[in-house]
C-alpha cells in the first residue's frame, strides 16, 4: 500500500442493510460461530457489517456498538484515531500488516496472509498485540465484501521471546561454570580435590549439554533454527560421541563399541545437529540396556546412501514400537520422551535425512539416520 487508504464511510442506515443482506442469506452462523479466532466482515470502505463472535471488537461490549467501525478502531489500535479519516488512512497504517493486508485482497482479488502488530491504548499503558491476519475477499449480492480473519498471536511470541532470554542467561552461566572447573582442573591440587573437581566438571559438562539440546529442539518447533553446513568425517563422529558418553556407560556397566568393519566416509551436513540426533540414539541404547551389554555403533553405506546407527540387544514392547517418535513419549516415566521425537524432527525435518529403527527378538534393537545419495538410486 503505496498510500493511505481513503476515508470514505458509509452511514449507519447503509451499514445495517448490508448486514441485513448479508444475514438473511450467507450462512454465517452455520460457517463461523465456533471459531477460535476473530473474525470481521468489511464492507469496501472496510467498515465492519458483522462480526464472530460478536464481541469480537474487544473495545465494544457488542456488535451493534462497534457496526460500522474499522477494524483498528474496534481493536483499539492507537493510529485509528490519530487522523480524521481514522483506521487505514494514517502515515503509519502505510506499514500494518492488517491494512496491507485488506488493500491487497481487494486491489488483486486473491486471500492475503500477513502478520500485523498493533499497538492498542490501555487504561494505564500501551500493549502490543500480534495478529496473524488472513484476509479473504468474497462477492455477495453484487457486494464485495472482505472476511478478515485474526488469530492473536502474542503469546506464543512473547513464549518464544522468553525462551531465546532464558537460554540465552543459563547457557551463558552453565558455560560460565564449566571453564572455571576446567581452570581449577588444570591447578596443583591435592587428590581428593582433584576427584571433586573432575566429578563436578563433568556434571556442568552435561548440563551445559542438555541445555544446549533443548535450546536446539526450540528452536526446530519454532522454525527458528539455523541449519549449517559443516564438513563430517563419520568416524571420527563416532569417536567423539563413544567419549562423550563413556562415563554414563561405565555407570551403567554398559560398554560402547564402534564395529571394527565401520566405514570411513565424509559427509557435507550440519555437524552439531547430527551430533545430537546420533547422541540421543546412543543415550536412548545405554538406558534401554542391562549391565554387562554392550552398545554398537556404526557407519557405512546402505540403501543407496550413508548410514550412522547405533545398536542395543533390548527389544521394545509393542506400544514403544509404535509411539516412540510420539513427542513426550516414553516408557522411562513422566516428563521424558523428547530424545526420540528430535531424532525425528532434526534429522527429517533438518538434515532431511531419513530416521528410524528395527526392533525384534532375534535382532536387538537399531536406531538409524541414513543420508540418501541422490545420485544412486535407493534400494
Amino acid at each position: 500500500m503505496s498510500s493511505t487508504a481513503l476515508p470514505e464511510r458509509l452511514d449507519r442506515a447503509q451499514i445495517e442493510k448490508q448486514r441485513v443482506k448479508l444475514k438473511e442469506g450467507f450462512p454465517f452462523d452455520a460457517l463461523f460461530t465456533r471459531i477460535d479466532f476473530l473474525l470481521f466482515v468489511l464492507n469496501r470502505q472496510r467498515q465492519i457489517v458483522e462480526s464472530y463472535p460478536e464481541d469480537a471488537g474487544r473495545f465494544h461490549e457488542d456488535l451493534l456498538e462497534g457496526l460500522g467501525l474499522r477494524p483498528g478502531e474496534a481493536l483499539g489500535c492507537v493510529h485509528a484515531k490519530s487522523c480524521p479519516g481514522g483506521c487505514g488512512t494514517s502515515q503509519a497504517c502505510r506499514f500494518c500488516g492488517l491494512a496491507l493486508a485488506v488493500s491487497e485482497a481487494q486491489e488483486e482479488g486473491i486471500s492475503v496472509k500477513r502478520r500485523c502488530l498493533l499497538r492498542r491504548g490501555g487504561s494505564v499503558s500501551e500493549e502490543g498485540i500480534e495478529y496473524q491476519v488472513t484476509a479473504v475477499p468474497i462477492s455477495w449480492e453484487n457486494e464485495q465484501y472482505i472476511l478478515l480473519f485474526l488469530e492473536d498471536r502474542s503469546d506464543e511470541k512473547r513464549r518464544m521471546v522468553m525462551e531465546r532470554l532464558f537460554f540465552h542467561d543459563v547457557l551463558n552461566t552453565a558455560t560460565g561454570l564449566r571453564m572455571h572447573l576446567e581452570l581449577l582442573a588444570r591447578k596443583d591440587l591435592p587428590p581428593g580435590v582433584r576427584a571433586d573437581v573432575t566429578k563436578l566438571l563433568e556434571i556442568s559438562s552435561s548440563l551445559t549439554g542438555e541445555i544446549e539440546d533443548q535450546k536446539t529442539l526450540s528452536g526446530a518447533e519454532n522454525g527458528t533454527l539455523q541449519v549449517r553446513k559443516d564438513f563430517v568425517h563419520s568416524l571420527e563422529l563416532l569417536k567423539v560421541l563413544a567419549d562423550q558418553f563413556s562415563g554414563f556407560a561405565e555407570k551403567r556397566g554398559v560398554s560402547i563399541e564402534i564395529r571394527p568393519f565401520a566405514e570411513v566416509f565424509s559427509l557435507i551436513t550440519d555437524a552439531g545437529l547430527l551430533r545430537r540426533v546420533v547422541g540421543n540414539m546412543l543415550k536412548n541404547a545405554l538406558e534401554a540396556s542391562e549391565s554387562g551389554d554392550t552398545v554398537t555403533l556404526f557407519c557405512g553405506t546402505r540403501s543407496g546412501g550413508k548410514v550412522f546407527s547405533v545398536w542395543n540387544p533390548g527389544v521394545m514392547d509393542e506400544e514403544a514400537r509404535l509411539r516412540v517418535f510420539t513427542r513426550s513419549f516414553s516408557t522411562k516415566g513422566e516428563n521424558r520422551g523428547l530424545g526420540t521425537y528430535s531424532m525425528k524432527l532434526l534429522g527429517e525435518g533438518y538434515l532431511k535425512a531419513s530416521v528410524g529403527f528395527t526392533s525384534t527378538e532375534q535382532d536387538g534393537t537399531e536406531f538409524h539416520i541414513l543420508f540418501v545419495d541422490s545420485s544412486r538410486p535407493s534400494l
